[in-house]
């Protein structure tokens, strides 16, 4: 994995959040999210064979973020909304600059995503 083109950075806390363009080898290209602290990839999104856009959420990664929380729960909660919405917008970058012409199955109603909203702003 190859990070070609960072796209776009978000500053959350103690956490700096990054969207990057990935060549995945074999010119598969994909839209990955990036956790400071973190090699691997918190998000990715990766063409299949039927070029249908599959989104994955790595948990070691979520594990990493809730690691790193701050112990005030409003600022937690504000974190994660302005988290939810870079991810929202970094879908719709990815779509337009990665996965033209293809279908891609959006994160918004992931069980993954509320998943890590639960354990996040929780205690």
């Amino acid at each position: 994995m190859n990070k070609l083109i960072l796209v776009e950075s978000i500053e959350l806390g103690n956490l700096v959040i990054q969207g990057f363009i990935v060549d995945k080898g074999n010119n598969v290209l994909s839209y990955s999210i990036f956790v400071s602290g973190f090699e691997e990839p918190l998000i990715d999104m990766s063409v299949d064979v039927e070029k249908n856009v599959h989104i994955s959420v790595n948990k070691n990664a979520a594990q990493y973020i809730n690691s790193k929380k701050t112990q005030d729960k409003k600022k937690r909660k504000e974190y994660f909304k302005q988290f939810y919405k870079y991810i929202l917008e970094s879908e719709k970058r990815a779509s337009y600059m990665v996965f033209k012409k293809q279908k891609l199955n959006y994160i918004r109603n992931s069980a993954d995503l509320l998943e890590i909203k639960k354990m996040y702003i929780s205690d």
